[in-house]
Parts: structure tokens; sequence; C-alpha cells
């Protein structure tokens, strides 16, 4: 067997802090029980503040710091929410309250071609979802979980290096309970190496069962009993903002993370839904409801996110926002009628499973994709960016551009627009046209525009 045990090291932060622009203060998430500072954004980590400071030691390394408070629950239910999202590619998950996963690697290698491609398209999962992590790689879950303690964040599949990888580590880095940690320093062991040459009948005598268990895991003498995750029957996503807001529209970012869960957990079922239900939370107020409804079942992300923006235009804030909630109770299961979704679910596989290959045989930094630049004028040029982070919004835009539009005078059908752009006026070089999308007699899909002078020029094709 092969594990990989990956620790998200601010799993809080990371669901409240979704752009780093709307962070611009240190932020802390700060655990009362324990008085300590256990998650830490980067500008508090510039100030000084690191994991285990208590609140009066933040306090004075920074005076203006956002304190978000640790709840295991909430914690709880974001690391469920992405072992959905991995549950899509891998099904042996295991998840920790320490907000950790360990996923089984060994048994995809045959659906991926090996497993350093399967580790790559769970990377890129995680990657997509801008979490932060450690992980190691092991022949247990225990094994994997001191590695990613230690930070290896290396994937190491041969048994050999796992176990010269072991040897490496610090004592500090196990399991092993404070009173155990002492007891070793006082026989002068310091390192996971010197534990493991101890013979059996010396520990026997020195320590508890519980150790035993533990260092004959380690070993890979023993395998622990593990509970695997499997997905909620459903739906209710939760997340909190670092801030209050208090315009409706600003809270898109936060409600198009939970769209996007939706989606997966739709996915994964092979179901749609024709209605989700939205409460918005407010700090000393009882919570509004709102109910967004679909003339036909659907699924999609940016299916739902046209319907909502229709409804975050007209949403007015009774008080500022500090949590929202979606739930979805009314699914349905697919029809013949919807066979574009399975189309979908198809190339959502292949196109993770193309990318984790080239990324396996290539290295991370050789895989680019195009992404459409920061104007709206589609003549303007492409910029690139890892494969991982490219956006989905890309995908309106043709594949294919011309370098020049050129004339339109072919027979076709209209099928989608027009859709108005009229910018640029800041750079001397403004447009004002109607872009529509055209199938041509051949089947074909091209952008054409209609100008000012109502001519036709094609612009791109779509693959």
């Amino acid at each position: 067997m092969l594990w990989a045990y990956i620790d998200f090291t601010a799993l809080i932060l990371d669901h409240a802090c979704i752009e780093q622009q709307n962070a611009p203060t240190a932020v802390i998430v700060y655990d009362d029980t324990h008085n300590q500072v256990v998650q830490v954004n980067e500008q508090a980590a510039n100030a000084g503040i690191s994991i285990g400071a208590g609140m009066a030691q933040a306090a004075a390394l920074c005076a203006n710091i956002t304190v978000l408070p640790f709840d295991s629950v909430r914690q709880r239910g974001y690391l469920q929410t992405l072992a959905t999202h991995v549950y899509q590619v891998a099904s042996d998950i295991v998840l920790y309250d320490s907000g950790a996963m360990a996923v089984r690697l060994d048994n995809l290698a045959q659906y991926y071609g090996c497993i350093t491609a399967a580790w790559q398209t769970v990377q890129t999962l995680l990657e997509k979802r801008n979490v932060q992590f450690q992980f190691g790689s092991g022949w247990s879950p225990l094994t994997a979980k001191l590695l990613a303690k230690a930070r290896l964040n290396k994937l190491l599949t041969c048994h050999r290096q796992i176990l010269s990888a072991i040897k490496r580590c610090e004592i500090g880095h196990s399991d092993l309970s404070d009173k155990d940690v002492a007891m070793f320093t006082r026989l002068g062991v310091h390192s996971i190496a010197d534990i493991l040459t101890l013979p059996v009948s010396e520990l026997g005598r020195r320590f508890k069962n519980e150790t035993l268990i533990y260092l004959n895991e380690l070993r890979g003498e023993t395998y622990p009993n593990v509970a695997y995750f499997r997905p909620e029957e459903y739906c209710h996503l939760h997340t909190e903002p670092a801030y209050e807001i208090s315009d409706g529209p600003r809270c898109r970012p936060w409600l198009c993370r939970l769209l996007e869960d939706l989606e997966i957990f739709l996915r994964v079922r092979n179901l749609v839904a024709s209605s989700i239900k939205l409460q918005v939370h407010y700090r000393d107020a009882a919570p509004d409801m709102y109910t967004i409804s679909s003339s036909t079942p659907i699924a999609r992300y940016r299916d739902w996110l046209t319907l909502t923006d229709v409804w975050l235009e007209t949403l007015t804030l009774t008080a500022p926002m500090t949590a929202l909630t979606l739930d979805c109770d009314e699914l349905e299961t697919i029809t013949a009628d919807n066979q574009d979704f399975f189309s979908n679910r198809h190339q959502y596989f292949a196109g993770q499973q193309l990318l984790s290959r080239l990324r396996t045989r290539l290295g991370n930094q050789a895989v680019w994709q195009p992404r459409i630049a920061d104007d709206h004028r589609i003549n303007h040029p492409s910029c690139h960016t890892e494969s991982a982070s490219a956006r989905a919004e890309d995908s309106i835009y043709p594949a294919l551009c011309m370098p020049e539009p050129g004339v339109h005078t072919d027979e076709g059908r209209i099928i989608f627009g027009p859709v108005r752009i009229q910018t640029g006026w800041w750079d001397s070089a403004g447009v004002k046209r109607d872009y529509f999308i055209l199938e041509s007699a051949q089947g074909s899909y091209l952008q054409i525009f209609r100008d000012s002078q109502q001519r036709w020029f094609v612009h791109g094709y779509y693959c």
C-alpha cells in the first residue's frame, strides 16, 4: 500500500479569505481553549506572529489584527467539502479531526498510469481550491503523517526511500505523548532512527501498550483500522468571510465557492437540483432565508451563478453579513433528456488525467494554459497561467482567435447573442461591437461580430 497524508495548515483561513485582496490586514485563527494562535495569514506572519503564540503576544506584535475563532465543527465541515472534491478521483479517503486527510494512491495507478500521475491529479484538485497544505507519503497513513509533519512535501514510492526519510525525522514529529518523548530523551534517544534500533523487548519493559502499538504501525508490522470517508447524502454548505459584509454583491466570491461545491456534490452522485436555499447570517439578528429556483433541474456551477447574480443585484442586507449557508434538498436523478451532463463529466475526468500526465512528464513549471487577459476586448493578447489556476470564465472565449478579424460572408444560424462590448476609451483603441455565436452550414461554431457600421466579421472559432 501507499498512502498520502495531506495536512491542511490553514483550513479556516483559506475559506475565510478566498481572495488575498480581501484580507489586507493580519488575520489569525485563535483557539481560546488552549490560548494559542493556530492559523496565521501572510500578513500576520510578516508581523512576527507565529503558531502557538498567545493572544497577548499577538496583540503586542500587531495592533491592527482580525481574529477568527477556532471552531472544530466548522473546520470538519470544510474538510468534508475538500474530501468530496477528492472523492471524484480517489475512493479510499480517511479524515482526521486535526484538519487532515489520507488518500490511498497505489490502487489508483491502474487508472492514471502510475502512482505519480494519480498524486498529481489529487494535487491539482487541491491547488484549484487555493488551500495551504503539506504532505508526505508512506506505506500507511501513520508513516505518511510522520513525513507530512516533518514537512517533507515530496512523493516517495519506494519502500527504501520511505524508510530512509522516516529515520531522518525527529522524535517531535511523531504522535508520541510528551511523557514518552521525555522518557526517550532521558534514554538518549532523539530521532526516529534511534527508536527503530531499540529491541522490542526493551521497549516493552519501559512503555505502555499504546506506545508499542504506535511503533509497530510505524514499522509497518501492523495496520490500523480506519474509517473511510463517504460523501453525505444531503447538501449543507457553510462559509464565513474574514470580515463583515454590508453590501450584498460583495458576498459573490463566497457564494461562488458554495456553488462550486454544490456542483461537485451533484456531479459525484449524478444528480440535478431545481432549487437551492440560501441563508444570510447576521451577528445580532435572525438569518434571512431565500429560495432560488430554476425552471429546469440543473447541476452546473455556471447555470446556478446566472440565477444568483440576478438575486445579488436586488439583495439588500438588513445588517452586516457574517456568514452564508446553502442547502439543497430537492434532488433529482439524471434523465435521458440531459445526456450532455455525462459528456461534461467524461470531459472533466479526461482533462484532469491529461493535465496530471503532462505535469508528471514535463514538470509543474512546464505546463501552462492560455488565459484571456483582463480586458473585455477579445482581440487583445492573451496571457498564460499555470494549468491548475486557469479560470473557468475563459471557456466563453473561442479556442482559436484570428490575428485580425476577417469579413464574414457565409450563411449560418445565430445561436447566441448579441453581447455588446463598448470599451477601450482610456487607450485610444476603443471598440463598439455586438458579438454573436454562429453555427455554420458545415456544423462548426464561429464567433462573429457586427461593428457600428453594420458590417459583419469573423473573430474566432470554437473547438
